[in-house]
């Protein structure tokens, strides 16, 4: 019986219940935020990880998929039809939730009651900075990367993927003698898709570290309108 215990602590503790994992380590950050205030600040590391780890696996992962999705389709005409397709259907429905999201905002206030400080060294994104100085122009040039490594390494995601459609592009139009690296770039994904399961499996502790500081810091009521907005969100 004690055995079968333990199997089921470890099964629990397993990717397969992800969603329960969350859920309990969510009260637990209650609780700790609320009857452990000042401890509880510290468990921000926890979230602040979990977030670093997904920003360091995004650019590549995507360059892989984008890229693996352009060699196959096998010829441009196709990538330009799908990449409309695409495209289109992207703007409409990011219309259409930027619409409800709007309307939700404005009927339901999930924000009223929340005051959180001003940050002193908040600064406009350098994007939007370009295009709000700069124009359309300025945008177009920030698009194309001084260099692959650089766009990499500044985690800049639009210059990441204007650098793989391009690579993509001209892998197509190699043909064989692009087939070895279409091979790695396969094997690449696949294996930065098994990196991103091992962060995943780290959402519950993410998610304790974010209740708690939040609850810890701000006090038990600021996360009325954080729920106000998940409902908002789920509704």
């Amino acid at each position: 019986m004690f055995s079968m215990g333990i199997s089921g602590i470890m099964k629990f503790l397993s990717g397969q219940f992800l969603f329960a994992q969350i859920v309990f380590m969510t009260v637990l950050g209650f609780v700790s935020g609320t009857f452990f205030p000042d401890i509880a600040q510290n468990f921000h590391i926890f979230s602040d990880c979990f977030l670093k780890l997904i920003s360091m696996i995004s650019a590549p992962l995507i360059f892989c998929v984008l890229v693996q999705g352009i060699a196959g389709a096998g010829n441009l005409r196709t990538i330009g039809r799908l990449g409309v397709k695409a495209l289109s259907y992207f703007e409409i429905m990011t219309s259409i939730a930027l619409g409800f999201g709007l309307l939700a905002a404005v009927i339901f206030q999930p924000g009223t009651g929340l005051t959180l400080p001003i940050q002193q060294s908040a600064q406009t994104p350098p994007v939007a900075g370009k295009t709000l100085n700069g124009g359309f122009a300025s945008f177009l040039l920030h698009l194309i990367p001084l260099n692959p490594i650089d766009a990499f390494g500044r985690n800049d995601i639009l210059q990441v993927v204007v650098f793989a459609m391009i690579f993509g592009c001209a892998m197509v139009l190699a043909g064989k003698e692009a087939e070895p690296v279409v091979r790695f770039v396969n094997s690449l994904g696949s294996i930065l898709f098994q990196i991103m399961g091992f962060i995943i499996r780290l959402a519950p502790l993410g998610v304790f570290g974010a209740t708690s500081y939040t609850i810890g810091h701000y006090g038990l009521f600021s996360i009325i309108p954080l729920l106000k907005f998940l409902i908002i969100y789920f509704i």
